[in-house]
C-alpha cells in the first residue's frame, strides 16, 4: 500500500499531507512549511531534513 493510495489498515491512525519546501541556498539546504515558523538547515536535503523535522518535534522556533 502506498502513503497516497488514502486507504488505511488498523495500525494507520490518522493520516495527514503536508508539504515540505527543499531549497538550495547559498550553499546549504534549507527545509521549510507553510505556515510553520521552523526550518532546518544542512549539507544535504536529507540532513536539512532531518534537522526540520527535530526543531519541529523539539519546538525550535526558526526565527
Amino acid at each position: 500500500m502506498s502513503i497516497s493510495d488514502g486507504r488505511r489498515t488498523e495500525s494507520d491512525g490518522k493520516r495527514r499531507l503536508t508539504t515540505l519546501v527543499v531549497e538550495e541556498r547559498d550553499g546549504e539546504w534549507v527545509v521549510t512549511q507553510g505556515g510553520v515558523p521552523v526550518e532546518g538547515r544542512g549539507e544535504t536535503a536529507a540532513a536539512a531534513a532531518t534537522a526540520y523535522c527535530r526543531n519541529v518535534s523539539e519546538g525550535v522556533d526558526g526565527e
